[in-house]
C-alpha cells in the first residue's frame, strides 16, 4: 500500500487492532482501500468499513451502545473527514474539538469508540497538526487526549508498524484531482484504430456534437490512428451545403483534424450490391408497405405480408455512438454477419444532456424563429458551437477529461459546470479590468491623493499578459455593496493601490451611504486580514466607458424535461436582463403613420401567415412552397416593424393594435362566440376521427378545416384560440344582442339537460360493454356529443360528470394556486383530517403522511437550520423536515417521498393501532384504488365535501377511456355497494372491516408536508351494526385509541370533541374529532375524525 493511501486507511487499521480478538481478519498492502467480506460483498468507503467492523464485533463497543451514541459517532466520522482534512477549517475545528474534550476522557460515552479512532487518525496524518506538536503550540485538552490514546498499546502498534514520516510534508486539504479516465477500447492497437464522426448536415452543431467529436479525436490521437469525418447525406430534404460549410468551420475551431472526409452517398452502389446479395440468399426482402402502415404494424408487432453498414466498408475499427441506438445493435451485427464482412466494435456512451436547456435541432430552431434568443450565436445557450465561441476547444476538452468516460459519461451537466471548466482555461491568461454598476456606486474622498497614472499588471499572477494604465485621483468610486460592509476606522485594501483607512461614513435620512471619507495608509503592507475591493477614479484624462451588464438566466425553467413533456410550457421569456438596457426607439407620429386599425390587421396577417408556414412544415410540403411562405412571412414581419416601430412577437401585439382590438364596435365581435363554438366542435370531430383510426386523408381534411377556423378566430379576436377560454365579450355580447342572460347550470332546464347527458352516457357505456355493433355505438356517441353541445350552449360551461355543473368557476380559482410552493405559506387547518374512518353506523380513521409541492429540493449549503421558527415558520418547517431526512420533494405538485425516518413513524403507529383494533374484533381487508363513475354517483353524498378534489383517469395511453375512472378519495363509494351484498339480515351483523391504503385528494389549497397533501397514507375502518347504540359506543372506543396514538406515541396533546352541524361529515348523524394546537401559528388542526350514521 502506498503512503498516500495509508493515511486515509489508518483509522481502519486501528479498528482492526481493536476487533482482531473477535473477528478473523487479515491486512495486506494493495493499490486501493477495500474490505472484502465475500466475492459479492466489498466495501470501499472508509466510514462504511469502520461501521461494518464495529458492528461485527459488537462486544467491543466501538459503535456505542444506543442510538444517541450512534449519531454522535457518525458526527465525528464526518468531522474527521471534512473539517480536520481542510487547512482552511483546521483552526476552528481544533477549537471545537478542544472545547468538546474539556470535560471528557473520550469523545463519545465513557469508553473508546470509532469517534476517537477516526479523529486521532486524522490528526496523526495531518502535517499542520504535527508541526504544532513539534512547536508545542497545541491546545491543552486536545494534546492531553491525543497523548493519552497514543500511549495505548493498539495505537503504538499501528504507529510503529506503519511509518508516516514521509507524509509530514503533505497538506491535509489536498484534494484528488477532478479527472476521469477514458475506457480502454477492446482490441485497440497502436496505429490500427480507426474512428469516425458522422454529423448530418441538417443543422448547426451544438455542445453534444462537440462531445462526440472530441471523444473520437481522443482515441485518434492516443492510438495514433485515423479519424474519418463522414457527412450522413441520406436525408436530402433536410440537408444543405451551407450547413456542411459551417460544420467544417466548427470542427476546425475545435482543433479537430480528420484524416479523411467522406459521404454516405459515396457507398450507395456498394450498399445496393450488398442488399441484392441478401435478397438473393433469402436473408432480406423488398417491402413496399406504405410508411404509415409499416409504422402501425411495427407498433402493433404485426408481421409484414412480405415476410415468410458503412463502418465496415471504410475500415472503422471502433464505432462510438450514443445509447439511443442500442436496440439496433443486433440488427447491425446480423447484417454484418450475413454479408460476411468485418465487424467493427461498438462502444456506447450516454447522450449529453444539459440542465435547463434543449439540444434538439428542431427545438433550437424554434427558439431562434420565435426571437427568444439572439440568433444562432446566442451566448445564453449552447445553441451551436458558434454560440459558445467563448468556450474555446480547450474548455470542452477539459470538461471531457474531468469526467469518467463510461456509459454514464456526462449524462447531465449543469451549464455552470461547463462555465467552470472555461474559467480554468481562460482565467490564467485573461486580463483583469474593472466595471461598476452606475446606479450603485459610492464616492470615496481621499484628499491627500494626487491625480496621476501608473502602469500595473493586467493579470496579478501572469506577467506575460502585459501592463495596463490605472488612474488615481482624490475622488474614486466603489460598489455600494462593498461600502455597506465598511465601518469607520476600518482598513480596506484597494486593489492596485494599497491600504486605505475609512475615516467617515456619510448617510442620508434613509440610512443609505452617500459617500465615504478615507485616508491613505500605503506604508502598511499587511493585506492578509483586510477586505479587498475594486474601484475606478474620477478623472478628465480617462473618462469611464459606458457598458451594459447583461445577465442570462436559464432558457428552460425546469432542470430536466420528461420524455413526453412539452418544452414550450417551461420557456423563460425573460432569460436575458440588462442593467442598462438600450432605450426603445419610438417612431415619431406623422401623417403617414399607420393607424391603430392598420397595425392590428397587419399583426393578424403575420399570425395567419405563421400558421400557414407551420402547416406546410407539418405536411412536409415541397421545399419551394415552404421557402416561398417563409419569405412572405419575413416580408410581413418587416412591414409590421416599419409601421409599428417594434418587432413582431407572438401573443404580444403593439399597444396600438391592442387598442384597436379593444375599441372595435360590438357588432364586430358578436360573431366571435359562435366562431369559438365552431372551432370547439371541429376539434371534437378531429379527436373522434383519430380515436376511430379513420383514414389519414380524412383526418388531414378535418385538421385543415380546424386550422383555418383557428386562423379566422385569431384574425377576428386578435388572440389564439384556447380551449375552455371563450372570448371575454361572449357573455356581454350575447346579452347585448339577445337582451337576456344565458341560462346558468343551476336552472331547472340546465339540470334536466345535465341528467339527459348523464343517461345518454350510461347508454353509450352499456352498448360498449355489450360489444354492440359499431353503427349503434356511433349513433349513441353522436347523440351524446349533441347533448353535450346543447348543455354547453345553454349554460356556457362544459359538461362535467359527478361534480356540480356550477363548480367550474370555483375550481378554476383554486387551480390558480396549484403550482405555488407551500414553503411560502404557514401551515393551515385542512378541511378533512389526515385520517377518517366510517361505517353505515360509525367510523374512525388515521393518516400521518403528507405530500407537497414538487418543485425539487432547494440547494442548501450549510448543515444546520438557517431559518428561525419565530421569524419564518414556513421556511423553518421546510428545513426541519428536509434536513432531518424525513421527506424529499417530488416533481408532482402535492406529492412527497417519505424517507425511512418518517416512514418508520407510520410503521410504529400502524403496528400499535392495528393490534388494538384487532382486540375489538376488527379484520383487515383491501378494496381497489379505482372507483367507477357509477359507484361515485351512487354514493355521491359521501364525497360531497371534496367532490372538486377527486382525481380522474381519462386515458389509457393515447386512447380515451369509455368512461372516466376516479382515484380513491375515500372508500365508502367502493365498500358500501359490497356491504349491501354481504349484509342481508341482522344475522350478518356486525361487520368490522379496516383497510390500510392510500388516498388521493387533489387539494387546490397550498399543500403542506404532513398537513395538507394530495396523496397520503391512510387507515379507514368501516363497521356496520344492528343498532345505533353499538356504533356510538365504538366511536368513543376508537376516539380513545386515536387519542393514545397522539398523546402516548407522538407526545402531542389533543382535545376530544364533536364537529358542528355545518362541519360534520356529509351523510353522517354526527362527527367526532381530535383537534391539536399549533402553537407557532396559533391555529388548531384536525388530526382525526369519525362519523356515525343511522340507516335502515
Amino acid at each position: 500500500r502506498n503512503k498516500s493511501l495509508m493515511l486515509s486507511f489508518l483509522e481502519a487499521l486501528l479498528a482492526v487492532e481493536h476487533v482482531k480478538g473477535d473477528v478473523s481478519i487479515s491486512v495486506a498492502e494493495g493499490k486501493e482501500n477495500l474490505l472484502r467480506v465475500s466475492e459479492s460483498v466489498v466495501f470501499t468507503d472508509i466510514n462504511s468499513i469502520l461501521r461494518y467492523l464495529a458492528r461485527v464485533a459488537a462486544t467491543s463497543g466501538l459503535y456505542g451502545t444506543n442510538l444517541m451514541e450512534h449519531t454522535e459517532i457518525d458526527h465525528w466520522l464526518e468531522f474527521s473527514a471534512t473539517k480536520l482534512s481542510s487547512c482552511a477549517a483546521l483552526t476552528s475545528a481544533l477549537n471545537e474539538l478542544n472545547h468538546c474534550l474539556s470535560l471528557r476522557t473520550y469523545l463519545v460515552g465513557n469508553s473508546l469508540t470509532l469517534a476517537d479512532l477516526c479523529v486521532w487518525a486524522a490528526l496523526k496524518g495531518n502535517a499542520a497538526w504535527q508541526e504544532q506538536v513539534e512547536q508545542n503550540k497545541t491546545l491543552v485538552h486536545v494534546k492531553r487526549w491525543f497523548g493519552f490514546l497514543e500511549a495505548q498499546q493498539a495505537f503504538r502498534s499501528v504507529g510503529t508498524k506503519w511509518d508516516f514520516s514521509e507524509n509530514k510534508a503533505r497538506v491535509a486539504s489536498d484534494k484528488k484531482q477532478d479527472v476521469g479516465k477514458f475506457v480502454e477500447l477492446p482490441g485497440a492497437e497502436m496505429g490500427k484504430v480507426t474512428v469516425r464522426f458522422p454529423p448530418e448536415a441538417s443543422g448547426y452543431l451544438h455542445i453534444g456534437h462537440a462531445k462526440a467529436a472530441l471523444l473520437n479525436q481522443h482515441y485518434q490521437v492516443n492510438f495514433k490512428g485515423k479519424l474519418i469525418m463522414r457527412f450522413d447525406d441520406t436525408n436530402p430534404e433536410k440537408e444543405k451545403e451551407d450547413f456542411e460549410k459551417v460544420i467544417l468551420e466548427d470542427v476546425a475551431m475545435l482543433h479537430i483534424k480528420p484524416d479523411q472526409f467522406t459521404y454516405t452517398s459515396d457507398h450507395f452502389e456498394t450498399i445496393m450490391k450488398y442488399a441484392e446479395k441478401l435478397i438473393q440468399e433469402g436473408k432480406a426482402y423488398v417491402d413496399d408497405t406504405p410508411a404509415e402502415q409499416m409504422k402501425m404494424e411495427r407498433e402493433q408487432r404485426t408481421e409484414s405480408k412480405h415476410r415468410q453498414n458503412l463502418d465496415s466498408i471504410e475500415g472503422v475499427t471502433h464505432a462510438l455512438r450514443t445509447t439511443e441506438y442500442h436496440d439496433r445493435d443486433e440488427q447491425f451485427y446480423w447484417i454484418i454477419e450475413a454479408l460476411g464482412i468485418r465487424k467493427p466494435y461498438i462502444w456506447e456512451y450516454s447522450r449529453l444532456n444539459l440542465n435547463n436547456t434543449v439540444l434538439s435541432k428542431r427545438k433550437l430552431t424554434w427558439f431562434v424563429n420565435e426571437g427568444l434568443v439572439d440568433g444562432w450565436c446566442s451566448v445564453s445557450q449552447h445553441l451551436r458551437l458558434y454560440g459558445i465561441r467563448g468556450y474555446c476547444s480547450l474548455a470542452p476538452e477539459e470538461e471531457l477529461d474531468s469526467s469518467t468516460v463510461k456509459r454514464q459519461f456526462i449524462r447531465l451537466i449543469c451549464r455552470y459546470l461547463l462555465s467552470a471548466c472555461l474559467c480554468q482555461v481562460i482565467d490564467p491568461v485573461a486580463p483583469r479590468y474593472v466595471a461598476l454598476l452606475k446606479k450603485e456606486v459610492v464616492p470615496v474622498h481621499v484628499p491627500e491623493e494626487q491625480e496621476e497614472m501608473k502602469e500595473v499588471a493586467r493579470h496579478p499572477k501572469n506577467p506575460d499578459v502585459g501592463l495596463k494604465p490605472v488612474w488615481y485621483s482624490p475622488k474614486v468610486f466603489i460598489e455600494g455593496a462593498d461600502a455597506e460592509t465598511f465601518s469607520e476606522g476600518e482598513m480596506v485594501t484597494f486593489i492596485n493601490w494599497g491600504n486605505i483607512n475609512i475615516t467617515k461614513i456619510h448617510k442620508n435620512a434613509d440610512g443609505k451611504i452617500t459617500s465615504l471619507d478615507a485616508k491613505l495608509n500605503l506604508e502598511n503592507k499587511d493585506y492578509k486580514k483586510t477586505t479587498k475591493i475594486t474601484w475606478l477614479a474620477e478623472t478628465s484624462h480617462a473618462l469611464p466607458i459606458p457598458a451594459v451588464c447583461v445577465t442570462y438566466e436559464h432558457l428552460i425553467t425546469k432542470p430536466v424535461l420528461g420524455k413526453d413533456e412539452d418544452f414550450k410550457q417551461y420557456v423563460n421569456k425573460d432569460s436575458k436582463t440588462s442593467s442598462a438596457p438600450k432605450e426603445k426607439t419610438v417612431p415619431a407620429v406623422s401623417s403617414t403613420s399607420a393607424a391603430p386599425e392598420d397595425s392590428a390587421v397587419l399583426y393578424n396577417r403575420v399570425a395567419v401567415q405563421g400558421d400557414v408556414v407551420r402547416e406546410l412544415k407539418a405536411k412536409k410540403a415541397a421545399k419551394e412552397d415552404i421557402d416561398a411562405a417563409v419569405k412572405q412571412l419575413l416580408a410581413l414581419k418587416a412591414e409590421y416593424k416599419q409601421k409599428t416601430g417594434q418587432e413582431y412577437k407572438p401573443g404580444n401585439p403593439c399597444i396600438a393594435a391592442v387598442q384597436s382590438v379593444s375599441t372595435k364596435s360590438p357588432s364586430s365581435t358578436v360573431e366571435n362566440p359562435s366562431l369559438y363554438d365552431k372551432v370547439a366542435a371541429q376539434g371534437e370531430i378531429v379527436r373522434k376521427l383519430k380515436a376511430e383510426k379513420a383514414p389519414k386523408a380524412k383526418i388531414n381534411e378535418a385538421v385543415e378545416c380546424l386550422l383555418s377556423l383557428k386562423a379566422e378566430y385569431k384574425e377576428k379576436t386578435g388572440k389564439e384560440y384556447v380551449p375552455g377560454q371563450p372570448p371575454m365579450s361572449q357573455k356581454s355580447q350575447s346579452s347585448a344582442v339577445s337582451g337576456a342572460e344565458p341560462a346558468g347550470p343551476e336552472t331547472p332546464e340546465a339540470k334536466g339537460l345535465f341528467d339527459r347527458v348523464a343517461r345518454q352516457g350510461e347508454v353509450v357505456r352499456k352498448l360498449k360493454a355489450e360489444k354492440a355493433s359499431k353503427d349503434q355505438v356511433d349513433s349513441a356517441v353522436q347523440e351524446l356529443l349533441q347533448l353535450k353541445a346543447q348543455y354547453k350552449s345553454l349554460t356556457g360551461v362544459e359538461y362535467k360528470p359527478v361534480s356540480a355543473a356550477g363548480s367550474e368557476d370555483r375550481d378554476k380559482k383554486k387551480k390558480e394556486k396549484e403550482n405555488k410552493s407551500e414553503k411560502q405559506n404557514k401551515p393551515q387547518k385542512q378541511n378533512d383530517g389526515p385520517g377518517k374512518d366510517s361505517s353505515k353506523s360509525q367510523g374512525n380513521g388515521l393518516s400521518p403522511s403528507g405530500a407537497g409541492e414538487g418543485q425539487g429540493p432547494k440547494k442548501q449549503t450549510r448543515l444546520g437550520l438557517e431559518a428561525k421558527k419565530e421569524e419564518n415558520l414556513a421556511e423553518w418547517y421546510s428545513q426541519v423536515i428536509t434536513k432531518s431526512e424525513m421527506i424529499e420533494y417530488y416533481d408532482v405538485s402535492g406529492c412527497y417521498i417519505l424517507r425511512p425516518w418518517s416512514y418508520s413513524i407510520w410503521e410504529f403507529i400502524k403496528d400499535f393501532f392495528d393490534a388494538e383494533i384487532k382486540k375489538l374484533g376488527v379484520e383487515n381487508c383491501y378494496f381497489p384504488i379505482f372507483v367507477s363513475q357509477a359507484a361515485l354517483e351512487k354514493e355521491k353524498n359521501h364525497i360531497e365535501d371534496f367532490a372538486p378534489e377527486v382525481a380522474w383517469v381519462t386515458r389509457s395511453g393515447k386512447t380515451e377511456l369509455a368512461e372516466p375512472i376516479a382515484i380513491r378519495p375515500t372508500s365508502e363509494t367502493v365498500m358500501y355497494p359490497a356491504y349491501a351484498k354481504w349484509v342481508q339480515s341482522h344475522r350478518d351483523l356486525p361487520v368490522r372491516l379496516n383497510q390500510w391504503c392510500n388516498v388521493v385528494r387533489w387539494e387546490f389549497k397550498h399543500p403542506q408536508p404532513f398537513l395538507r397533501t394530495r396523496e397520503f397514507l391512510w387507515q379507514e375502518g368501516h363497521r356496520a351494526f344492528a343498532t345505533f347504540e353499538e356504533a356510538a359506543d365504538e366511536v368513543l372506543q376508537i376516539l380513545e385509541l386515536y387519542a393514545r396514538v397522539y398523546e402516548e406515541l407522538l407526545a402531542i396533546p389533543v382535545v376530544r370533541g364533536r364537529k358542528t352541524e355545518k362541519e360534520k361529515f356529509a351523510g353522517g348523524d354526527y362527527t367526532t374529532t381530535l383537534e391539536a394546537f399549533i402553537s407557532a401559528s396559533g391555529r388548531a388542526i384536525q388530526v382525526w375524525s369519525a362519523v356515525a350514521r343511522w340507516q335502515l
